[in-house]
């Protein structure tokens, strides 16, 4: 059975080890280089994110507009409810979808409502190619509302048996009721398909008395969606622009603010900035006397998360991130080879690697057994080994011995020594049979 050699540890594994860690921290570099450059260009967001470079962004209205000397330009990430408005500030929602307008799960109207009416503007475009979906999401509402109150006058006559009729109050009182829609809160319909749009592009705008820009200043309209404004509300909303007879763009006062809805917004786009720029429509859009304009983009679903990575980057913790990785890299440098200096006793130096049977007992008698003495012990160990021994075999012995004792004055050299050797074995065997 062959021995296992012993583990050595070979001297370049400090420096294997190296190349390993460095090999990995230039894989991750490389990895976070190529996300770095994918959100650089905002394709990872969503159309008319003001993250988003791209044609179908925003970022170059919120990079022209942080430039104006005296204003202030921000993104929010937070939730609506927790901002509030002031005097001088804009808050801008640009491509609000359909199911946004209509349903209030992801805007709820008296948010933007009460910003409104606290003192800031609040300025609303909308998805003209899908809001014509709009009727359709709010019917869906209506539909979800009316299965909820149906399984709610089931739960309750199944319990009092009175069969009594659930209102919308009661819907109120268990927090049960969907919440106030931009569509319920403004008063607005969206109609699509009221006029067609053509090969040669958008449709001009017709202002009106509220809108005080020259027309060579508006930019074409590419929405084929127009407003419907509730009766109610009627008296509260003005219009400002419309196409072919249809109010695309209205504006109200709310308390010391004002709301302004937009059916088109491709005039915010990179591209239309690029091949159609509006400037003097968008400054006034955007309040002009305005001195801090906030971009949301929660309703495009963007939304500040609290995890860790987001602590780490508000204070600032890369070093420790870096730490760690240091850390870990000479852990595993740690468990592949000792940090200690070795001991002189340790090293491999006179180490001998593992043998089989044979070859251990040739070393051993190598380096026990001299050369003048290797017969004698071999006949030594032969005549232990020999159980009978007849009186002709110990005549063969003692003429060994003598043998032995001749040899014993002369020079060992290993011509001589197999020669003594097949002497020895010659006169134990010739007649030992």
């Amino acid at each position: 059975m062959k021995g296992s050699p012993p583990m050595r540890l070979s001297r370049n594994q400090p420096l294997l080890m190296g190349a390993l860690i460095a090999v990995l921290l230039g894989t991750a570099w490389l990895f976070s280089r190529v996300l770095e450059m994918r959100f650089e260009s905002g394709t990872v967001y969503p159309p008319y994110s003001t993250l988003r470079a791209d044609p179908l962004g925003s970022k170059a209205l919120y990079e022209s507009l942080d430039r104006l000397p005296g204003m202030e330009v921000r993104q929010n990430f937070r939730s609506l409810e927790k901002l509030h408005g002031k005097v001088g500030e804009t808050l801008v929602l640009l491509d609000l979808k359909p199911s946004t307008w209509v349903d209030g799960l992801v805007i709820k109207g008296k948010d933007l409502q009460r910003y409104a009416v606290e003192g800031g503007r609040v300025v609303m475009t909308l998805d003209g190619a899908g809001m014509g979906m709009a009727r359709i999401g709010e019917e869906a509402r209506q539909q979800r509302l009316e299965r909820e109150k149906e399984r709610q006058r089931k739960a309750r006559k199944d319990k009092d048996k009175d069969g009594k009729e659930i209102s919308d109050e009661d819907l109120k009182n268990l927090g049960l009721e969907l919440p106030d829609s931009l569509a319920k809160v403004t008063g607005l319909e969206v109609s699509g398909g009221k006029f067609m749009l053509t090969s040669k592009g958008g449709k001009p705008l017709k202002k009106e008395e509220g809108l005080k820009l020259d027309d060579a200043k508006l930019p074409l309209w590419y929405s084929g969606t127009s407003l419907e404004v509730d009766e109610k509300v009627k008296a509260d909303w003005k219009v400002l622009a419309t196409v072919n007879g249809d109010p695309v763009m209205v504006e109200k006062s709310a308390g010391r603010g004002s709301m302004v809805v937009c059916t088109d917004s491709y005039f915010v786009s990179n591209e239309a900035l690029l091949k159609e720029p509006a400037p003097e429509f968008l400054l006034w859009l955007m309040g002009g006397n305005s001195s801090t304009v906030i971009f949301d983009e929660t309703h495009l679903g963007t939304k500040e998360s609290p995890g860790i990575m987001a602590l780490a980057r508000r204070f600032r913790l890369h070093g420790f991130f870096v730490g760690g990785l240091l850390l870990f890299g000479l852990f595993v440098w740690q468990a592949s080879s000792s940090l200690v200096p070795q001991r002189g006793s340790d090293r491999g130096d006179g180490s001998v690697s593992g043998q089989g049977a044979t070859a251990g007992l040739v070393s051993l008698l190598r380096r026990g057994v001299s050369r003048r003495q290797l017969l004698s012990k071999c006949f030594e160990a032969w005549d232990k080994g020999a159980l009978v021994k007849s009186p002709a075999m110990q005549r063969r012995m003692e003429e060994a011995r003598v043998l032995l004792t001749q040899q014993a004055g002369e020079r060992m050299s290993r011509g001589a020594l197999r020669k003594g050797y097949a002497q020895l074995s010659a006169v134990l065997k010739s007649r030992a049979g």
